[in-house]
């Protein structure tokens, strides 16, 4: 694992980990093989939502810098992509030619969204207003869920545990922070989901609680403003859908 956890130290290393091959192959495994994690694993989903600190528009117009069919075209990277992360990083608008070259090359669409980023960086247009409100609504919908596990004595001790143990810190999070805190519901969010999606007995354990899917979809779905916000790991929409879906099919 890099040791790095400062975003742009491991972006330039993903950088130069692609210059070291040859090819192109999908996203996800080259991240996989960058962090020296499985692909398919929850330390995955972790490591990957512990180094995306930036805001959830830069890591989507990083994400949807390549349009090759999945695959990445590695040195698409080398040029653009250290001068954009650059502009961002500092907030520079239009300044050095690093937005200008950007602008020349893509869509308006895809320079919008660095634009907003840089907005974001700096906590100004496009923060989310409603962070309080949303982080205030998950704290309560985590004491819901832990208040429904205090009270079961039908879940496996274990089980009743590891979520117990997920909506704390779901809980603290949202507690202990306010802007920056929807960023940490995220990761916990995306934790919760990589749990859920990697464990096939926790599934069939809780798909045998209603109660216990009902909350837990109404706190997925209470923290998809965030997950989208800050485009994290699992998908907001469909992630959803997919976890629910695997929990009542057990």
């Amino acid at each position: 694992m890099p040791e790095s956890l400062d975003p742009a130290a491991r972006l330039h290393g993903l950088l130069d980990h692609c210059k070291r091959k040859n090819g192109g192959q999908r996203t996800g495994a080259e991240w996989a093989s960058y962090l020296e994690v499985d692909e398919d694993s929850v330390d995955y989903i972790q490591a990957v939502a512990q180094m995306a600190l930036l805001p959830g528009q830069v890591r989507t117009a990083f994400a949807g810098l390549p349009d090759t069919g999945g695959m990445v075209p590695y040195d698409f990277f080398l040029e653009p992509l250290p001068a954009i992360e650059s502009a961002i990083y500092f907030g520079v608008q239009n300044q050095s030619g690093q937005l200008v070259h950007f602008v020349g090359k893509y869509s308006d669409a895809q320079v919008d969204r660095i634009l907003s980023a840089s907005a974001l960086l700096k906590r100004h247009a496009g923060s989310p207003a409603d962070a309080t409100d949303l982080l205030d609504a998950v704290a309560s919908t985590a004491d819901e869920l832990s208040t429904l596990l205090a009270d079961d004595t039908t879940l496996e001790p274990d089980v009743r545990a590891l979520l117990y143990t997920l909506a704390d810190a779901l809980r603290r999070t949202a507690q202990t922070f306010k802007m920056t805190g929807a960023e940490g519901v995220a990761q916990e969010r995306d934790l919760l989901i990589g749990r859920l999606l990697a464990n096939t007995e926790l599934r069939q354990n809780v798909s045998r609680h209603p109660n216990v899917v009902t909350v837990l979809a109404r706190l997925l779905r209470g923290t998809e403003r965030a997950a989208s916000f800050y485009n994290t790991t699992v998908e907001a929409g469909d992630g959803i859908h997919g976890v629910i879906q695997a929990i009542t099919a057990g």
